[in-house]
């Protein structure tokens, strides 16, 4: 699809009320992408090259209007357009994807450089840890991307044991320096998607490193359980 830079407005939340409709042009675009889609990540790379705005689409049921979407391509694009007063033109784009967990890994998949990447944002005070992978702050509750732990709920002995080392170690390495968050989108059960970071560094790769957890971009969890 190619729209001047007042669609793109719309697409940045400039217009809100038109966005619903330009919301229809992605789902359709989406759904003939759909179709380029082989498995492999050769359509994905291609679609997303060719493309100044990426934008992945899903199926949500907590959207008004069914359809969930996040740009991983593509902010300073617009932000630039919708600065300027003469009419541009810009090649924008549908990736279909299953699920917010899948556009969260397409976005962080391909590398920061590619992707628009929310701004990271230091909180005030310390998170709370629900188990090895997932935070509270205040009301809002974060699923760090890029791992997995054992759950707390665990299913066997063996789970539950590093369920509760997978989150001491969470606790004590949000305790230890300035926590930073992230923030990429939302999973299906309403949980902010997020990167977070200790003093700089990733939370979910110290987690690895430390045997707590294993490596996670939004496939079948593996069971924690012999």
């Amino acid at each position: 699809m190619k729209h001047s830079w007042e669609t793109a407005g719309e697409i940045a939340g400039v217009a809100a009320a038109k966005w619903l409709k330009m919301k229809e042009n992605l789902v359709a675009t989406a759904n003939r992408n759909r179709e380029k889609m082989d498995g492999t990540t050769g359509p994905v790379k291609q679609l997303i090259a060719e493309a100044d705005v990426v934008f992945c689409v899903w199926s949500d049921s907590r959207e008004a209007d069914g359809v969930g979407t996040l740009l991983i391509k593509g902010r300073r694009t617009l932000g630039a357009l919708v600065s300027k007063s003469e009419t541009q033109s810009v090649v924008i784009e549908a990736l279909p994807c299953d699920s917010a967990e899948m556009a969260a890994a397409a976005l962080l998949s391909f590398g920061e450089g590619l992707y628009f990447v929310s701004d990271r944002r230091e909180i005030a005070g310390r998170p709370a840890v629900s188990d090895g992978d997932s935070l509270t702050v205040g009301a809002e509750r974060i699923r760090i991307l890029g791992v997995d732990t054992p759950e707390i709920a665990c299913q066997c002995e063996r789970e539950c044991r590093a369920a509760r080392d997978a989150k001491a170690f969470t606790e004590k390495a949000i305790s230890s320096g300035r926590v930073e968050i992230e923030r990429t989108g939302r999973d299906r059960y309403g949980r902010t998607l997020a990167r977070v970071y200790v003093d700089g560094n990733d939370l979910a790769a110290l987690i690895i490193a430390a045997g707590h957890g294993r490596p996670y971009t939004g496939e079948r969890r593996q069971s924690w359980c012999p």
